[in-house]
């Protein structure tokens, strides 16, 4: 009768079903404990027994443990510890810690308590039991699955327990895991901010461990859980000029999370883009541009770094930040513009011409820009730079072979070093891709595979046609 009740609870989405439940719970208890006509066994086998695999069950298993009294509770427990469930990914351990979690005398059952997590925690270094790959999805999502689910349990149900926050300390120090780590981080902060040394192991975790994920995870639960802590942001504020760069972005992450609309956080960012690290200067522009381009002050600001900065990378951080965020402002086109054709600094410039070919590619100007630089530009970078950004975003247009030809056959680039690009290389490889139907294509190709000066672009040839004969 009851099994048809779940049922019939289970259809009925209208009714309450917080209020159903607690009702199929008591019916259970009432039997047991007011008519007898059920048993502590029958509770075993025959309710919890039959359903714990089944997660609509699960909150009327866990109102019966909150009815009923600890030490009947306790052997519902190790009935559930006992099952075979590998293949359900534990649900019968992570179930009985649940119904732990509604006892309200744990002294009544301690040894119980104590096995059972002492499963948990051997689940927080569980493992399949045959070879395989990181690589193999299934696999890996599974063991990664019921190791973070483990470490969230043991937080959550032990979090009055020496023994879990020793455990999770060692599994953030020691587990070979990065995210069995960064769980443990972040299960410690929600379930221990109220140990004295908590704040302080975090604090520790993001400078002094050699993981950057570790150092990021603490300084994302350190802003979250300790945000009303007045050093909480001073210390961020500290992270953000930090040598790091992961560590650099989680500050400054945390910090707008966190505390975006604090008005001291606006001008703080701005304060930082004055600052000596160029690093520093450039995460500042990026997240005051992406975080408060609501503010109209942000507008201009980024206008006046864009011509009044002295600093190339300043000036590039800031036409890549005004062209992401402002794309559709009327001034924007015509900065980027300027800076492609007379900046100073070839970094700045291909910044500028890239920026135009991803947000203005239909705009007239873009095109002729873009080929001016491709064929006329005195340096090979921005030669390059072109070539690609032409191919980008101006893909399979017949016009354009002329331009990409006479750069494989005539680019004057000698190469200085092994990492630069070859200009010739990067016109080739588009020729390759977008116009392999040409006869021209071919008759380039045994050419650069012979005749070419750079060794690396006549090896790039030679593979190709070896590829193309197959």
């Amino acid at each position: 009768m009851l099994e048809w009740f779940i049922g019939w609870i289970a259809s009925n989405a209208f009714l309450h079903r917080k209020f159903l439940e607690y009702f199929c719970a008591w019916e259970f208890v009432w039997q047991f404990e007011k008519e007898g006509s059920i048993s502590i066994e029958d509770l075993k086998t025959e309710v919890f027994g039959k359903h714990w695999q089944d997660e609509t069950w699960h909150e009327v298993l866990l109102l019966i443990a909150g009815m009923i009294d600890a030490k009947f509770v306790g052997e519902i427990i190790n009935h559930l510890m006992v099952q075979d469930c590998e293949e359900k990914k534990f649900i019968n351990l992570f179930l009985a810690a649940k119904c732990l979690a509604e006892v309200r005398n744990r002294s009544i059952i301690v040894s119980v308590a104590n096995k059972l997590f002492g499963k948990v925690k051997d689940l927080t270094k569980y493992d399949l039991w045959y070879y395989y790959t990181y690589d193999k999805a299934e696999e890996t999502k599974l063991v990664q699955e019921v190791r973070i689910q483990a470490v969230v349990t043991i937080a959550a149900i032990w979090k009055d327990n020496r023994d879990a926050l020793h455990c999770l300390k060692d599994l953030i120090t020691a587990d070979n895991k990065n995210y069995v780590r960064c769980a443990a981080i972040e299960a410690l902060a929600s379930n221990f901010k109220d140990r004295p040394d908590t704040r302080s192991f975090l604090k520790d975790l993001t400078t002094a461990d050699n993981k950057n994920y570790v150092r990021c995870a603490a300084i994302e639960a350190l802003a979250s859980n300790f945000k009303d802590d007045p050093d909480t942001r001073s210390f961020l504020k500290d992270l953000t000029t930090a040598n790091d760069g992961n560590v650099r972005r989680a500050a400054n992450k945390a910090l707008l999370s966190n505390f975006k609309d604090d008005p001291d956080t606006h001008s703080f960012l701005k304060d930082l883009t004055t600052a000596a690290n160029e690093n520093v200067r450039c995460a500042a522009i990026e997240v005051l541009a992406s975080n408060f381009k609501d503010d109209p002050e942000t507008l201009s600001f980024l206008k006046e770094l864009t011509t009044a900065d002295n600093q190339w990378y300043v000036r590039r951080a800031a036409i890549e930040a005004l062209a992401s965020n402002f794309p559709d402002h009327p001034d924007t086109h015509s900065i980027l513009k300027d800076h492609a054709t007379a900046d100073n600094q070839w970094y700045v410039r291909r910044a500028a011409i890239e920026a135009l070919a991803s947000n203005f590619p239909d705009h007239p100007d873009t095109h002729s820009i873009l080929k001016d630089h491709a064929t006329a530009d005195n340096q090979w970078n921005m030669r390059s730079a072109a070539i690609q950004a032409l191919a980008k975003h101006f893909r399979y247009q017949p016009e354009l072979f002329e331009i990409y030809y006479n750069c494989a056959v005539n680019d004057p680039f000698k190469r200085k070093r092994d990492y630069e690009t070859n200009p010739r290389r990067v016109a080739l490889e588009i020729i390759i891709k977008q116009f392999p139907q040409y006869s021209q294509t071919l008759l380039l190709l045994r050419d650069k595979a012979e005749n070419d000066p750079d060794e690396q672009v006549r090896k790039f040839a030679q593979e190709n046609l070896k590829q193309w004969r197959e």
